[in-house]
C-alpha cells in the first residue's frame, strides 16, 4: 500500500497536542504566551522551508521547553517558570541586555 502526503495547515487551536505537549502548552495558554511561541515556530518553519509532522510538533512543545524558554528570553524552562509562577526572581536576557 502507497502513502500519499497531505499538507495541512492550522492554529494551535486545531492541533491535538499529545502527553507531556499539553502541558506545555498548557502553561503558555494560562500566561497568554501560545500565540507568540506557535507563531514563531511557524515563521521557523517556512523560513526553512520544512515540513514537519504531528509527532515533530508535539516533540517540540514536549522536549524543547528550554528552547522555548531561551526564545522567550529565559535562560531556561526552569526560570520561565520561576518568573511566571512568581516563586523566585529571574530575570530574562532580554531585560538583562
Amino acid at each position: 500500500m502507497r502513502h500519499i502526503g497531505v499538507q495541512v495547515t492550522m492554529t494551535w487551536l486545531d492541533f491535538n497536542f499529545w502527553e507531556g505537549a499539553k502541558d506545555t502548552v498548557s502553561i503558555l495558554i494560562d500566561f497568554d504566551l501560545i500565540n507568540t511561541v506557535w507563531d514563531r515556530l511557524a515563521e521557523r518553519i517556512e523560513d526553512k522551508y520544512e515540513e514537519v509532522s504531528e509527532t515533530d510538533i508535539n516533540d517540540f512543545f514536549w522536549f524543547e521547553t528550554d528552547y522555548i524558554a531561551q526564545d522567550l528570553g529565559y535562560k531556561d524552562w526552569e526560570a520561565l517558570l520561576a518568573h511566571l509562577y512568581g516563586y523566585e526572581e529571574e530575570e530574562s536576557e532580554e531585560a538583562e541586555a
